[in-house]
């Protein structure tokens, strides 16, 4: 403190201990974790729509304030892409370029919030059609935090499992039986009905299936062709099934 208009000091108080002039600065830190939205695994399966949701754990913020969280979906590999979804009217027709040619757009996703505490967690939900994505892809969140425009914090691991998901094909195996008692010989009798339980994995939930079957007849090592009936058409059966669970069995019986 100087007398004014002097240069004579007053007084002054610089004390590097003292607590009640002190404040501490913190750099806000995030950290995420992807997981499919329909059962919180790290495994998705290609429908007709995919949501994935990316929780964000974060420490040092300051509560009361606003920040956005803005997400990318990138798919991983030697260098790390964005994923494109196609662009659509409100129709829900591709919308074409210049060249006539699907235009396409990065799969993003943001979220605003005011956090009541320094550390917590928020999350981010993605959605796009599962025809952007390829069976085997690993599918990675960049996650970018901002306040007030200004990024103050971001995650853009490739290789942190947490924010990684799988995306897998579903798969079948089939069990060929006699339907009368459940053994695998049948007798050549004029009628005979044979139940194929097929097991699978790695299906949508709530959403329908179709089952084919067409019974085979073994012509040599390695090779078959259709068994034919009495009309000469090949001896085959269809059933649809909607899964409740991404894996169970269901039974075809011909």
């Amino acid at each position: 403190v100087y007398r004014e208009g002097t240069d004579e000091l007053v007084a002054k108080h610089e004390d590097i201990d003292d607590y009640y002039q002190t404040v501490g600065v913190y750099r806000p830190l995030i950290g995420t974790s992807l997981s499919d939205a329909d059962d919180g695994d790290k495994e998705i399966v290609a429908g007709p729509t995919v949501t994935l949701v990316d929780t964000i754990a974060y420490k040092d913020l300051v509560p009361g304030r606003e920040y956005t969280a803005v997400g990318t979906l990138m798919v991983a590999g030697d260098e790390p892409a964005p994923l494109m979804r196609p662009v659509t009217d409100a129709s829900g027709a591709p919308v074409l370029g210049e060249d006539g040619q699907p235009l396409t757009e990065p799969v993003t996703a943001e979220v605003s919030f005011v956090p009541d505490a320094a550390t917590g967690t928020v999350e981010v939900a993605f959605e796009f059609p599962g025809s952007a994505v390829e069976p085997g892809a690993s599918l990675v969140a960049y996650e970018k935090l901002y306040r007030v425009g200004v990024e103050v914090a971001a995650h853009e691991d490739p290789d942190d499992p947490a924010q990684t998901v799988t995306v897998v094909a579903p798969e079948i195996g089939t069990m060929a039986t006699d339907a009368s008692d459940g053994d695998k010989e049948i007798e050549a009798a004029a009628g005979v009905t044979v139940v194929d339980t097929v097991a699978y994995e790695n299906l949508v939930p709530g959403l329908e299936y179709a089952l084919s079957l067409t019974v085979m007849r073994k012509t040599g090592e390695g090779t078959a062709e259709p068994l034919l009936g009495k009309d000469g058409a090949p001896v085959a059966a269809t059933a649809t099934f909607t899964p409740e669970a991404s894996s169970g069995s269901v039974d075809v019986m011909v």
